[in-house]
């Protein structure tokens, strides 16, 4: 019988100082290793079975313009023939890398709805802030002038207005949520014209007016099991994505 080769695990070195025991006691009698990143040459098979991506690694990385170790991190999954599954911390996964291991037959896996609540509450509160016209309140304080919001000035209540949130996952629909508990009245939109949960109406994308500049399509993400990350799936619905297109207040 072929001896079976250990599964080779592609982390950081944080990422393995932090996670690794629980990583390792997850795997039980599994055999394993660890591999930090950093021990790692650019060129050459690392034979890395499965790809962990922490925050640490991507860093300040933008879409296009990534990070020293996040370069390093794709090259490696780029050289493993033996990679099987990829998984990022992140909620969307739409950089180029991705739907290129999927097409290897790589599994990609997300954290979509881990930071829902954060993000929508920034969100949020970006919606209060140009609503109720913080930013003129921000200025005068700077110039130490009391300049109150009254007559023209005067922002209009946020309750009764109309909010249309365009992408119903885990970010849209807490969106969605908050903004009724505010008082607005919230149109989602999504694939399919269906009751969601925080929105009084829901309508598709095709019922939505032209726009010179056509929505960024999301990362499909399939709908994944209760406890488990979601799984990137070419095929999938795109209201199941992390993907919010754009919050509009007051139409």
């Amino acid at each position: 019988m072929p001896a079976i080769s250990a599964l080779r695990l592609l982390m950081s070195q944080d990422a393995i100082d932090r996670f690794g025991p629980a990583v390792s006691a997850r795997l039980d009698s599994v055999p394993h290793q660890l591999v930090a990143r950093e021990s790692l040459a650019e060129s050459g098979d690392a034979q890395i079975d499965v790809a962990f991506l922490t925050k640490d690694v991507s860093g300040r990385s933008t879409k296009t313009d990534l990070s020293a170790p996040l370069a390093h991190f794709f090259a490696l999954l780029r050289q493993s023939t033996r990679l099987k599954w990829v998984h990022t911390h992140s909620a969307g996964a739409d950089r180029p890398i991705y739907a290129e291991v999927i097409g290897r037959g790589v599994t990609v896996t997300t954290s979509s709805g881990l930071t829902a609540d954060t993000v929508a509450q920034s969100a949020v509160g970006g919606v209060l802030a140009l609503a109720r016209r913080f930013p003129l309140l921000q200025e005068a304080q700077r110039r130490r002038s009391w300049e109150p919001l009254i007559d023209g000035r005067a922002p209009r209540d946020l309750k009764g207005q109309v909010a249309v949130v365009v992408g119903l996952g885990p970010i849209g629909r807490e969106i969605a949520r908050l903004l009724t508990a505010i008082g607005l009245h919230v149109i989602g939109v999504r694939t399919s014209a269906t009751a969601a949960p925080g929105c009084a109406e829901t309508v598709t994308y095709a019922d939505l007016p032209a726009i010179e500049q056509p929505l960024p399509p999301p990362a499909p993400v399939e709908r994944p099991r209760p406890g488990s990350p979601a799984v990137l799936d070419p095929t999938a619905s795109r209201d199941e994505g992390p993907w919010l297109g754009i919050v509009v207040v007051g139409l």
